[in-house]
């Protein structure tokens, strides 16, 4: 109840720790965790598990792989509101479909335009940014 709590309260401040893995990262610290869990019941004093638990919540944060990567942003940019796959796929220009006349065709397919396969080659040599 009282990593609930703590999600809680930390996600109302920052909405980063909604996404925190709490669990996993207790599992992985166990032993330190009781501890610290141990520490603060001998001292009646919680300071010490709060402690712990903003270290462990701190180095997960900072190993988190940020999800706002051009691509990601490029969507944002073009999400207007609710919008059909092919209103999306008009927008961002990076894919069509082979046959646009016919999309529920069973034939469908997709492929980059030219300018997916410019942003596909820069990803794979590195000079994406």
């Amino acid at each position: 109840m009282g990593r609930l709590w703590q999600t809680l309260l930390l996600s109302h401040w920052q909405l980063a720790f909604a996404w925190l893995p709490v669990e996993s990262l207790i599992h992985r610290q166990q032993a330190a965790y009781y501890q610290a869990l141990n520490d603060s019941t001998a001292a009646t004093d919680c300071a010490p598990f709060i402690r712990f638990m903003l270290e462990c919540s701190d180095r997960t944060l900072q190993t988190t792989t940020p999800q706002d990567s051009p691509q990601v942003e490029s969507l944002l940019r073009a999400l207007t509101g609710e919008m059909a796959r092919q209103e999306m796929q008009a927008v961002l220009g990076l894919v069509e479909m082979t046959l646009p006349d016919k999309p529920n065709s069973r034939n469908q397919r997709y492929r980059l335009t030219g300018p997916g396969l410019q942003k596909r080659a820069a990803l794979q040599d590195g000079s994406y940014r």
